[in-house]
């Protein structure tokens, strides 16, 4: 796994070994800099620790998100009923239009012009309906998929590296360095930033702005959905127990 690592350069990444494996960990553009293995490895694990979610704000994330499933589930139910007359209406359409050809009301070229029109309609139509329908579906399986936040070493134990590196991006999208025995970030997910105090007093995570960075560091809104935050980590976790993510 790779790490920026600022005790060479700002560019610098750190090669992590698998748990586990002894020595120390390389720095891959300066040969002379090696890191104690199992220090890092160490301080990892207890990074994840402390960003497994607690019970109470897993269930916080859950009524937030069951809020929203009212609401919008019963928009979803309203425009589902709405497409579904319409997609009722093209269908008359096409049938219509197939009847004048086989009376000889229009000529084939009329048909295929109409035809188009209708079934790119249609098309659409079918395409919002079918979204509508996995809102639901999606939303259960989010449910289903939250208590997993309250362990990420067992997430990080079952997945690949990909997945790694996937959920780490989510979690710290402008990196992770790791700098005199802490981990080092410019910025955290905002579902995550409950978690700023206690990583700092147990000195595993400082938020530390770049060098020559001097813009502030984006953050995002307040409106949205209340998954918006956790979109990409649970896009991977459907990935790593996709059998849990499918229960009704």
């Amino acid at each position: 796994m790779l790490y920026k690592n600022k005790n060479a350069c700002s560019k610098t990444r750190v090669l992590i070994l698998p748990a586990g494996k002894e020595g120390a960990h390389r720095c891959v553009s300066h040969s002379g800099l090696n890191i104690p293995g199992q220090k890092v490895h160490d301080t990892f694990e207890a990074l994840l620790k402390e960003l497994s979610f607690t019970q109470s704000a897993v269930d916080h994330l859950i009524s937030r998100v069951t809020g929203l499933a009212k609401s919008t589930l019963h928009i979803s139910e309203q425009r589902k009923k709405v497409l579904n007359a319409q997609l009722k209406a093209i269908d008359a359409k096409i049938e219509a239009v197939e009847n004048k050809l086989f009376d000889g009301t229009i000529i084939d070229h009329t048909y295929k012009r109409w035809m188009i029109k209708y079934e790119g309609e249609k098309a659409k139509l079918r395409e919002d309906f079918d979204l509508s329908q996995r809102l639901e579906s999606d939303l259960h399986g989010e449910l289903q998929l939250m208590p997993y936040l309250m362990n990420m070493p067992k997430i990080f134990q079952d997945s690949s590296l990909a997945q790694k590196h996937a959920i780490l991006h989510q979690v710290f999208k402008q990196g992770l360095g790791y700098k005199e025995g802490s981990f080092r970030t410019p910025s955290i997910n905002v579902e995550f930033e409950h978690k700023l105090l206690i990583l700092k007093e147990k000195g595993l995570l400082f938020l530390e702005q770049p060098f020559g960075f001097s813009e502030g560091i984006p953050s995002c809104g307040d409106g949205g959905s209340p998954l918006q935050h956790l979109d990409g980590i649970f896009a991977v976790l459907r990935e790593i127990y996709p059998k849990k993510s499918n229960q009704k």
